[in-house]
């Protein structure tokens, strides 16, 4: 295994999960030919769904000419809550101050084991299929059905961290 705080070590690519309060780091290489780091900068910029008054803003740096590398320290996420969150790539020229979104996506920031008071109880696939399946999520007001013949999953309670909402069910 590499170590990953060596920037040499970063992943090509933005992370799909991170868990609050981890160092993260990537980088992106594929900018570089069109959006030369000396003359463009790239800033992610992320909010968790179903809104929220914090983003989170990474700016790449520019100190390799090959790619943009993106840094997270521990104190700055560990104020990231738990969710799941969209972002948006947003490169902006240097000279004009002009900016365009070059990328969309979404990640996961999961709770910390070493600080968090909630422990989720485990899930098989199949039931977890079923109930992800089911949940709908309209502007900020999510419905969850459960179909009773699908009830039978759902053996112990739990509580499922989905979308930004936390959601108790029983049996």
């Amino acid at each position: 295994m590499a170590n990953l705080f060596d920037a040499a070590n970063a992943p090509e690519g933005e992370p799909e999960t991170v868990v609050v309060g981890d160092f993260i780091q990537w980088k992106r290489s594929d900018l570089v030919q069109d959006y030369p780091v000396a003359t463009h900068s790239a800033t992610y910029v992320a909010r968790i769904t179903g809104g929220g008054a914090s983003e989170i803003q990474v700016t790449g740096s520019e100190s390799d000419p090959t790619y943009y590398l993106f840094t997270v320290d521990s104190v700055t996420s560990t104020d990231f809550v738990p969710g799941y969150y969209h972002w948006q790539l947003e490169v902006t020229e240097t000279a004009s101050g002009n900016r365009i979104v070059v990328d969309t996506g979404t990640f996961t920031a999961l709770p910390d084991l070493d600080v968090t008071t909630q422990i989720r109880a485990p899930m098989r696939k199949s039931c977890w299929t079923k109930f992800n399946q089911s949940c709908r999520v309209v502007q900020t007001v999510m419905s969850v059905p459960i179909p009773s013949k699908d009830a039978h999953c759902l053996k112990w309670q739990l509580t499922i961290f989905y979308s930004g909402v936390i959601i108790t069910a029983a049996k």
